[in-house]
Order: C-alpha cells, then structure tokens, then sequence
C-alpha cells in the first residue's frame, strides 16, 4: 500500500491472493448477493464492503470494494489449504501494521481523506451520468423520427454536460400518455386514479397502430432517466370508439392471465 489506511482494497486482494482483479470483484459480489438475500436487520454489508472506484493505467475509473477487516475473514472463508492460511496470515499482518500506525500518529488530519473522498463520489456520479447518458444514445439510434432522436441526443447531452444541445423542436402533433388517455376517456381504477395499465394492455390487445401513430420520448424525474411511449390523438379515438363497440368491457385481460378491472366515468 502507498499509505496505510483501516482497509483493504480488491486490488490488494487480488494481489495478496494471486487472483485476476476481476475474479475477486465476481466473488465479492457473490458475497454480498448472499447477505442480501439472508439479510435480517443485524447485518450491514458496508461492515464488510463498501464500493469504491479507482484510476487504471489510462486515467479512467474503474469499480473497485474497500474490505474491513471483518470483510477480509468472510471473504477468506471462500479459500481453503494453503492459499486460504496464506491469505489469512497477510491480511492479519497488515491490519496489524494499520493498527500500529494509527496508535503511533493519533492527530493524522482527515483533510486528505475528505479531499479523496469528494473526488471518488464525484467520479461515482459522473459515471452514473455516463451510463444514463449512453443508454439515451442508444435508444436515439434506434429512435423511428428524427424528432425522437434529436430529443433523447438532447437528453444525453444535458445529463452528461447539465447543458442543452439545441432548443426542444416543436412536435408535429399531440402525443399522449396511457395515463392521459386514460383520464382523457374516464378509465379508472378501483383506486379512483387513471388506469394507465389497463389503456396499455387494451392498446396492445385491441388495437392495430401505423408506425407515425406511437413515439418514445425521453423523460426525466428527479433521479430518474428514461422512456416513455405516448400515442397520437387518432389512438385515443380508436380506444374510445373500440370500447364503445365491445360495450364499454369491465375489464382488460393480459397475456399472464392477469385482469384489469376498469371503472368508467362520464359514460353517455
């Protein structure tokens, strides 16, 4: 270790073990998909792991996990002969030198630990961002407008950036939400609010749609990015006139075999 700190990283797990670094991030990970799933209110992983990233060769971040000492015994419970005792026997010594160098220097300044951790949060959120934002591009290039398009480029820009690309263009018609639609036509739950659900599942049931009559529109609320299809104002009238036909139906089937119970409201 350049400097001596109260834990571990996989990086020097990998290499006290003789592993691929990649190997002990999977297994790690294993590790704490079981403390998860047998998780009762005792246990904090963050006792045992905490996810951290650091700088490769290149400069750019890569996910790493800090492991306490407790961490070190679970993860050690994973090997067994000789490796395990020689692990064993590493991550003690070193703790040990940690602990001796804590005693030895008790008015360390935490300055450069804070100054560390700020940097590893802000690459933690830049990454999060990067990934939101690709997943935008993604969608973009296989987006069926230019319209759509130049609104999920627009999207990933400013979520990578906190700046817009270009002005919003203008939509050449109204698109709608299942949940506008729904309340737009009086569908209803038993809850009393728009049965989104339902006009989606009668839409893909019941209905035949032209491709210029559906879109995927990117949105956004608080920490969340993603995508919405809306339907132009002609499929709200197909609904409409359709649920006039089969007699105003008090329910919506699915292909799990789960019913949508509709209410209607305003029914001439």
């Amino acid at each position: 270790m350049n400097q001596l700190e109260n834990t571990l990283t996989s990086l020097e797990v990998a290499e006290m073990v003789g592993k691929d670094h990649s190997k002990v991030i999977r297994d790690i990970r294993n590790i704490t998909s079981h403390l998860n799933e047998a998780k009762n209110g005792s246990v904090k992983i963050e006792d045992y792991f905490t996810e951290d990233i650091y700088q490769d060769n290149k400069g750019e971040s890569r996910p790493c996990y800090r492991l306490s000492k407790k961490g070190c015994e679970l993860f050690s419970t994973r090997m067994t002969g000789a490796k395990g005792t020689q692990f064993a026997v590493a991550y003690i010594e070193r703790f040990n030198q940690m602990e001796q160098h804590i005693k030895q220097q008790p008015q360390v300044s935490n300055v450069q630990d804070d100054y560390a951790k700020r940097l590893r949060a802000k690459a933690m959120d830049q990454n999060a961002r990067n990934r939101a934002a690709k997943a935008l591009i993604d969608m973009a290039n296989n987006a069926t407008s230019d319209v759509n398009k130049a609104l999920l480029q627009n999207k990933a820009v400013e979520i990578m950036t906190g700046e817009k690309l270009l002005e919003m263009p203008t939509l050449r018609q109204k698109f709608y939400s299942t949940e506008e639609i729904a309340a737009e036509l009086g569908i209803f739950s038993e809850s009393k609010k728009p049965h989104s659900t339902a006009v989606s599942q009668f839409i893909k049931t019941y209905l035949t749609l032209e491709d210029d009559e559906f879109e995927v529109f990117a949105e956004s609320s608080g920490n969340w990015s993603g995508s919405v299809t809306k339907y132009a104002e002609s499929v709200l009238e197909k609904v409409e006139q359709t649920i006039k036909e089969m007699g105003y139906p008090m329910f919506v089937p699915s292909k799990n075999g789960k019913n949508y119970h509709i209410y209607y409201r305003n029914i001439a």
